[in-house]
């Protein structure tokens, strides 16, 4: 799973529709008697008798703008959720209608993305989502071969937001140099026993276009830049471990190849994504919502700042605390499933 920083952005349909919108409002309200709307450039005298109809041209342009920024409430292409507001899940099936339309690099033909918010792993009846347990700490291993001091502090506030959305407690353990871009085998304990690995969480340079992984069936696409990819190892509908690889080489903006910034301010930044990827590795899918962290094109976002959206929370919640304990399975003796 990873989040897309790509070429272009999304602007209104009509540029100024909405200053000029704000404007004319402004003018009638103040009572102006030579309000103008200016059509290519030239200025065109409009009387009170048409300042009505002006008015409502003026609302009608200014919302189809707003709507083609932010996304109509109504509209939800390709969803197969529910469109528009966020609404609370319901009590004795909260994920239906909410799986994920891909999971782990798996599409899923024939399921759309829900509005809010969605699930990478459902159980087999198809309401609950499939998690961490929540009564037990989440462990998890920092490789910082490639990390420098800022990368971990990024990681480590964006974990410290993850858990108070949650209520999961996160354990970190002694750094390790496994690859941060496979998930961890099960371990080896002192009396032979094997147990489910912590989390493995590091840096790459994974390089630019759209694939995390060299495929030969793939062609990277060179107007978008991942910026990382994290993922659960699900066993008996549970979350048992999982990975996540951060990308040295996201740039955001392909064209000018600037760096990504540290911090967690608007636009594209290494808070985002790792809030992101983070919200993957405990289960959380892609949304169709712009206002969400979990919509998957960094700059189709429309979020003032790198903080979860209300779809996000509601989500986030479910898999943490509210949700109750869940049993970790033990690990098979031939290990872990691949």
């Amino acid at each position: 799973m990873g989040v897309r920083a790509s070429v272009g952005s999304s602007a209104p349909a009509v540029p100024g529709a909405t200053a000029w919108y704000e404007r004319a409002v402004e003018n009638i309200g103040a009572g102006i008697e030579d309000v103008s709307l200016s059509i290519e450039g030239e200025l065109a005298p409009v009387g009170w008798a048409g300042r009505v109809a002006l008015l409502l041209v003026a609302l009608a342009v200014a919302g189809a703008a707003v709507s083609a920024l932010f996304g109509a409430a109504g509209s939800h292409p390709g969803g197969a959720g529910p469109a528009g507001p966020t609404t609370p899940p319901s009590p004795d099936c909260p994920a239906r209608d909410h799986l994920s339309p891909d999971a782990n690099g798996t599409v899923r033909e024939g399921v759309r993305a829900s509005y809010d918010y969605t699930f990478l792993f459902v159980t087999s009846d198809g309401c609950r989502p499939v998690r961490f347990n929540p009564c037990q700490p989440v462990r998890y291993a920092l490789n910082r071969r490639l990390a420098t001091d800022a990368d971990v502090a990024d990681f480590t506030a964006a974990l410290g937001k993850l858990a108070a959305a949650t209520g999961l407690a996160f354990e970190r353990v002694a750094d390790t140099d496994e690859d941060p871009r496979a998930v961890p085998r099960p371990r080896r304990q002192p009396d032979g026993s094997f147990a489910w690995a912590p989390v493995v969480i590091g840096w790459s340079h994974l390089g630019t276009g759209e694939s995390l992984r060299a495929r030969a069936d793939v062609k990277a696409d060179p107007t978008a830049v991942v910026g990382g990819g994290g993922r659960p190892e699900v066993v008996d509908d549970v979350i048992v471990t999982g990975n996540l690889v951060l990308n040295l080489d996201a740039v955001s903006d392909v064209t000018t190849k600037v760096a990504v910034p540290h911090g967690f301010g608007a636009g594209v930044n290494w808070g985002r994504i790792m809030l992101h990827e983070l919200a993957h590795v405990i289960g959380l899918g892609h949304v169709e919502s712009r206002t969400s962290i979990m919509n998957e094109a960094l700059t189709s976002q429309t979020l003032s700042s790198s903080e979860w959206g209300a779809g996000d929370l509601i989500g986030l919640r479910q898999l943490g605390r509210d949700g109750g304990c869940v049993s970790v399975p033990p690990v098979p003796p031939q290990g872990a499933p691949r």
